[in-house]
């Protein structure tokens, strides 16, 4: 008699107990990863402000304290929350402090190349200069009797589209390679005969690696112009062949109010004499870089680069000439639109090497308002810093049905005395249901490879059971 289906029973109730086992663990995987709403108290983040308010209205609005953003564990501020004395949490929204873009408008002015042709030196010791143009027309300037730099003049003539039209800046363009370094100084007159000096000994700079030029061609105005004529003088050693510029163009930048910005301390470490590197205390949503050589009156030219994570790559931002110089200023800011999540930021500097100090870096976030409803009873806590917590703000319109928070009159609130409540390792804490879905996770791991090498096993049996010759009754 054949006894093999007897060993078949075996195998069969193996699988049925793997598949079992499996079934029940997806389904208590499943079941604690969905509950993941946890109700968190003031104890379960790591730090809080008493807040101050006057009157008994509805709603509040509350500037964040810039402690908080440095404070807490996600960078998007989901672990911001508002409790009243009962120690629960009271409907809020939270509204960026936003700055309007302002558009440009950018307009080309008609070149004149001016011939110097004579000078004369005067009683107070300066030279009487006569610039010609090749029409005939000519202009006489004065410039300090010792300057012995090599110059080419142009006069720009603006037209009828820069009527009333404040301009803010110049941007200069010239053929490639032809300009290593120099400096422009920039006049303006509205009748060819009194000039005004607008900036002065501006730095100009081209530089050229294989296949990629760098150039500072941006001269920023002192004050906002709409004259009709200016003067572009470009200035360089005498050893140095000046470029003929092609093009002059004129930028209106419409001005507008900025966002409010927080401005976030980083760490500085140079890594050589080309790179340093600035660390931020926790990623944050940047939303402007300014950069400057420690040094007055330098110029650097740079590449900066970005991560979000000490485990990321670096991102290339820019490349781009920085400066600092007493009839400058420094660098415009980057602004960054994107908000990029950083971590910290790289310089690297191009042909040259740091100073005896590393340059200076200023990172910067919008700032954030929250308008929270005074339901319940105060007094009322402010509290951040839980890596536990999830997204709780609401929108605006729906915190507020029909109003804004510009046509609503909404009273101020303010931060009082800072408190500790959980404390720092609330910023690192799990959640619950993460803590459970973790557990869940290696337990379905450990299931997975116990049922792969039941099945190995069962396999093996019933390979090793259709080997074997039947036994007669």
């Amino acid at each position: 008699m054949d006894k093999r289906p007897n060993n078949y029973r075996r195998p069969a109730l193996i699988g049925a107990l793997l598949s079992a086992t499996l079934l029940l663990a997806v389904t208590s995987f499943a079941t604690g990863a969905a509950d993941s709403a946890e109700l968190l108290g003031p104890q379960d983040f790591a730090y809080g402000q008493d807040i101050r308010v006057e009157g008994d209205d509805p709603f509040y609005r509350l500037l964040l304290p810039e402690a908080i953003y440095q404070q807490t564990a996600w960078p998007d501020l989901r672990d911001v929350r508002v409790f009243g004395s009962d120690g629960q949490a009271v409907p809020f929204a939270l509204e960026e402090q936003e700055g309007q873009e302002g558009s440009a408008r950018r307009m080309k002015f008609k070149l004149f190349p001016m011939q110097e042709n004579a000078a004369a030196t005067r009683e107070n010791g300066e030279k009487s200069v006569i610039l010609k143009a090749p029409d005939g027309m000519s202009l006489t300037m004065t410039s300090p009797a010792e300057d012995k730099q090599v110059k080419k003049s142009w006069l720009l003539s603006a037209g009828p589209e820069f009527e009333n039209r404040l301009i803010s800046h110049l941007n200069l363009e010239w053929p490639a390679g032809k300009l290593r370094r120099a400096t422009v100084s920039v006049l303006n007159s509205t009748d060819l005969r009194e000039w005004v000096t607008q900036v002065e000994d501006v730095p100009l700079l081209e530089l050229a690696a294989e296949n990629d030029r760098l150039v500072q061609n941006k001269v920023t105005l002192n004050s906002y112009n709409s004259t009709r004529w200016w003067l572009v003088v470009i200035k360089a050693d005498t050893n140095q062949l000046l470029p003929d510029l092609s093009a002059v163009e004129a930028v209106e930048q419409e001005t507008v109010p900025d966002a409010e910005m927080v401005s976030l301390p980083l760490e500085a470490r140079a890594e050589g004499k080309q790179q340093a590197v600035y660390t931020l205390r926790s990623p944050q949503p940047l939303a402007a870089l300014e950069i400057w050589p420690s040094t007055v009156n330098t110029v650097q030219p740079m590449t900066v680069e970005i991560r979000p994570s000490a485990d990321d790559s670096w991102t290339p931002l820019t490349r781009q000439v920085f400066y600092q110089l007493d009839n400058q200023g420094t660098t415009a800011a980057l602004k960054l639109s994107e908000r990029p999540v950083v971590q910290a930021i790289r310089l690297t500097a191009i042909s040259s090497q740091w100073g005896e100090q590393l340059p200076l870096v200023r990172a910067s976030r919008v700032s954030t308002q929250m308008i929270f409803n005074a339901s319940g009873k105060g007094p009322w806590l402010l509290a951040w810093g839980s890596r536990a917590a999830q997204p709780a703000a609401l929108p605006i319109a729906s915190l507020m049905p029909g109003a804004t928070v510009a046509t609503y009159n909404l009273p101020a609130a303010y931060p009082g005395k800072s408190l500790t409540l959980g404390g720092e390792q609330r910023l690192t804490a799990l959640a619950p249901a993460e803590q459970r879905s973790q557990w869940m996770k290696i337990a379905l791991w450990v299931l997975l490879v116990a049922g792969a090498g039941g099945l190995a096993l069962m396999a093996w049996r019933l390979g090793r059971d259709l080997k074997r010759p039947p036994q007669d009754s």
